[in-house]
């Protein structure tokens, strides 16, 4: 479920839901209903789900977004702790960045960019709405919200620019209020996707660390761009050059172990996750010492120190560089879960 965006499903849909797949041995995964002010009440409404049907949780890329709730994590933590200490099956995956994406009309709340267009009278609500935003969750700062690229009415082209960085390229002053009317505009123009600054460095440490937590980039599958979120390109070397290797938050068997054989528990996958004889050879061959993520919230960019990759035992990474016409072979397969069954 992604019912952060779709706020009108009850929590009674989604468990009767959830029972018909706890049936043919599923999960219920969910992008939760809140990773803001009422991320507690979230948490406790997803565990609730789970306990109530018999599906296992997977709580997707936790975090507590804004500075108003970075307190609240270790009430999250409890939570999740609890809940696994009751019995239930939870577990839960992060990416490893202070930053989230997703399309920029989010911080119209409940409002819509065509009840804007079709109802004036709302313009002053939606205004005040998108202020309090900025206020409540950017601490006033423009330099929190990022456009990965915008082109405005006159033809300027704006890529990884910030709200700010727009503003003061137009000689217009960084206030709240004309942070909001910049923002608008984009919406309404071109309604691109956005990145939100809102996470803390110490709260991800606290998470990432807990055992039952794996990785996972929530990114999209694309080609380089400059100005998108770097987990598209750069989730799982962070974990290893930053959280492993840098600052000693996981051990490199922890790590692996999170991006490997614990998600592929969590899948029923039992063929893969592990090097072992008799599993598929999904392999990636790095250097520890050197493996890190190259990309930024500005540029795109590859990775560092991974010298192979074998996709069910093709080779599509030799020494660093793609096999030419190896990926159009498509060595990759569909995997489904338990419940599924061919037509």
């Amino acid at each position: 479920t992604g019912i952060e965006y779709d706020p009108f499903i009850s929590t009674y849909e989604v468990i009767e839901v959830a029972k018909t797949a706890a049936k043919y041995g599923g999960f219920y995964a969910t992008h939760s209903r809140d990773e803001r002010l009422y991320v507690v009440e979230a948490v406790e409404e997803a565990i609730e789900i789970s306990e109530k049907s018999g599906a296992p949780l997977e709580y997707s890329h936790v975090k507590l977004d804004g500075s108003c709730v970075w307190d609240k994590v270790d009430t999250v933590i409890g939570l999740f702790r609890d809940a696994r200490a009751r019995g239930l099956d939870v577990t839960v995956d992060i990416y490893p960045y202070l930053a989230w994406s997703t399309g920029a009309s989010f911080l119209y709340g409940d409002y819509t960019r065509s009840q804007w267009n079709n109802n004036p009278e709302l313009r002053d609500a939606i205004k005040a709405h998108v202020m309090w935003e900025i206020e409540t969750f950017f601490d006033s700062d423009g330099d929190l919200i990022q456009i990965p690229s915008y082109t405005d009415a006159a033809g300027n082209v704006y890529v990884a620019h910030t709200l700010s960085q727009m503003l003061a390229a137009r000689g217009v002053d960084g206030t709240v209020e004309n942070l909001a009317d910049l923002f608008i505009e984009i919406v309404q123009l071109r309604n691109p996707s956005m990145i939100g600054f809102g996470m803390n460095e110490e709260n991800v440490q606290k998470l990432i660390k807990e055992d039952y937590v794996s990785i996972g980039s929530d990114g999209s599958i694309r080609s380089y761009s400059n100005g998108q979120h770097p987990r598209n390109y750069g989730t799982f070397p962070q974990v290893l050059g930053k959280y492993v290797r840098d600052l000693s938050v996981l051990t490199l068997d922890q790590a692996l172990y999170k991006m490997t054989a614990l998600p592929a528990q969590r899948l029923l996958l039992e063929d893969r996750g592990m090097l072992k004889e008799g599993y598929w050879a999904d392999i990636t061959v790095f250097d520890k010492d050197k493996v890190k993520d190259n990309a930024t919230f500005a540029v795109a960019a590859a990775p560092g120190g991974i010298g192979y990759v074998l996709v069910n035992g093709v080779v599509v990474v030799d020494d660093g560089a793609f096999v030419a016409g190896r990926l159009a072979e498509r060595p990759g397969q569909v995997l489904y879960g338990p419940g599924y069954t061919a037509n």
